[in-house]
């Protein structure tokens, strides 16, 4: 049905090409800006016919929230607009999966690769926030990882701006039940603290390969996320290591004073993590099973368990493939890609001196561009933690 509106002009410069995804909401298509002459992704409101002033003011609502938010780590907007009783959201077009379809192939993910999509959804949170704006609906179909591994924000569409008049029903719950904060779920005032809550059940997904709750109904699920204690991620995925749990539980908890400050706080957070991890690795040798263990390791963590936890960090297994373009699927609505998938990753390890390579490589995978910059980074900063105790 979508193939009738391929080759149609809206807004005397966009044209429609190939369908992308539908939700419940809108559909998207790939598109093509005549005027700066550049691919774009427009989103069109579904139903018009029955479309209320509420849809069409979640739609305005999205426009206006991302278009204010500068950050490489948010999808950008570039036009809203009404045609011919149509309403249109013109956005940066991503070239990559969303997070949620890339799970279904690679979950659980390794640590590095998780905590760096996590930093980077941190980074786009962390100037939502200080702009005002409470995004409310972190979830891994929001997340896009693009063809160079950079992760994006998506789908401001339920964002709470303030002063701004709300466009749901009274005492609704908004969000996603698999990923709402306990305060969501209960209906109570909103801060910042509630994205981050949602981001923590995000990166315990990632890093478990299954959802911090389940149950039969959404309500079922979202009472749990009110009142029940997440199950320990190590029981579930022993390989990550005790620093890596405390900062996800953190994330977790239930009173949102006691999870990270800001989002910033949270980035600055796993970047330390990385960082610790990696310092021990460069002190211990990984592979070596050395008995020697830095003082901020808890007890009753062996030193091979944490020269084990090192080397998954800096050798890892390399997952399944990764699609160059998001397949388009109905259950994740604000989903920018195609249905072409990319041949699998090889399954050879990268090794220290190849990193370099992955870097530069303009063929690289996803995948492997994320785990190649979080390695680097991590190491810079290892260097800079390590000279600034030398000099101290």
């Amino acid at each position: 049905m979508w193939t009738t509106l391929e080759g149609v002009m809206v807004g005397g410069r966009y044209e429609l090409s190939a369908h992308l995804a539908s939700g419940g909401m809108a559909t998207i298509f790939r598109g093509w800006d005549h005027r700066l002459r550049r691919p774009v992704a427009i989103k069109m409101l579904q139903e018009l016919d029955s479309a209320d002033a509420r849809d069409v003011e979640r739609f305005r609502r999205e426009a206006r929230a991302a278009a204010a938010l500068a950050s490489p780590h948010i999808v950008e907007v570039y036009d809203f607009f009404a045609d011919e009783g149509c309403y249109y959201l013109v956005m940066e077009l991503v070239e990559g999966v969303d997070l949620k379809h890339y799970l279904k192939q690679h979950s659980p993910l390794p640590v590095p690769e998780a905590l760096a999509i996590a930093a980077q959804i941190c980074l786009a949170l962390d100037e939502s926030h200080a702009q005002g704006f409470i995004h409310r609906d972190i979830k891994p179909q929001n997340i896009l990882l693009d063809s160079s591994g950079t992760a994006k924000l998506a789908d401001f569409g339920i964002v709470q701006i303030p002063g701004a008049r709300q466009c749901t029903s009274g005492g609704m719950v908004m969000g996603t039940a698999d990923y709402v904060s306990p305060e969501q779920a209960q209906g109570l005032p909103l801060t910042p603290a509630t994205d981050l809550y949602s981001l923590g059940v995000v990166l315990y997904e990632m890093l478990t390969g299954v959802p911090l709750f389940t149950g039969r109904t959404p309500v079922a699920v979202a009472m749990r996320h009110a009142s029940a204690p997440p199950p320990p991620l190590r029981k579930r995925n022993p390989a990550i290591p005790p620093s890596v749990e405390r900062l996800v539980l953190r994330a977790l908890a239930k009173d949102p004073l006691h999870r990270h400050p800001s989002a910033r706080a949270m980035a600055d957070a796993i970047a330390h993590v990385l960082a610790d991890l990696v310092a021990f690795q460069a002190t211990t040798g990984a592979a070596t099973g050395t008995d020697a263990v830095p003082a901020n390791i808890p007890a009753g963590a062996s030193a091979q368990a944490w020269a084990d936890a090192a080397t998954l960090l800096l050798d890892p297994p390399m997952p399944g493939g990764a699609s160059a373009e998001a397949d388009a699927h109905a259950d994740a609505p604000d989903l920018q890609g195609e249905d072409d998938a990319d041949p699998a990753f090889q399954s050879e390890r990268p090794h220290a001196l190849q990193i370099g390579a992955l870097l530069l490589d303009p063929d690289a995978s996803p995948g492997l561009r994320l785990i190649a910059t979080t390695l680097v980074a991590a190491v810079l900063l290892a260097a800079v933690v390590f000279l600034h105790m030398m000099v101290g």
